[in-house]
């Protein structure tokens, strides 16, 4: 189990995967599982039809993005202090809403959102823009942040 070594004086403005406003959501009604390698929240899916389960790697655009639903959080996670959830525990899957992510670039309101195909990291650039082993998704950045930083994007507005 992991200790704590930091305390921050100033509230988070939210985790990967959590949603950010109540503006309406969809979810995928599929329900599957997190395949044999678990799913982390706040990255993004792909559904493997053939087997039933989500991944965070895939190919073309992602389902959506992982939720980060804490209900039974020791429970569902792979690892204490981890986003990891386990292999066969069912995964809640943000098609559309606001969300809280992490971002590989700087990001800037208004830029579109893309995905990394092989971890379901995201980053950030111009519509139409080609990222090297990724994949434009529908959201877009709606509050920026520097590299590795937390943003909040959006699938409902570019702004």
């Amino acid at each position: 189990m992991a200790f704590q070594k930091e305390v921050l004086r100033n509230l988070a403005k939210g985790i990967p995967g959590q949603l950010a406003s109540l503006n309406p959501t969809v979810y995928d009604t599929n329900n599957f599982p997190a395949g044999k390698n678990g799913v982390t929240a706040g990255l993004a899916v792909w559904a493997d039809y053939d087997t039933g389960v989500y991944n965070n790697a895939g190919t073309g655009k992602p389902l959506g993005i992982a939720m980060a639903v804490m209900n039974y959080a020791s429970c569902f996670l792979t690892e204490r202090g981890s986003m990891k959830i386990e292999p066969g525990k069912t995964v809640t899957v943000i098609k559309r809403g606001d969300v809280y992510v992490d971002t590989t670039t700087a990001a800037v309101p208004g830029q579109k959102v893309f995905v990394n195909n092989s971890d379901g990291t995201f980053s950030t650039g111009e519509a139409g823009a080609t990222v090297a082993g990724g994949t434009e998704t529908d959201f877009y950045v709606v509050e920026g942040g520097e590299p590795n930083s937390l943003i909040l994007i959006s699938a409902w507005s570019n702004r």
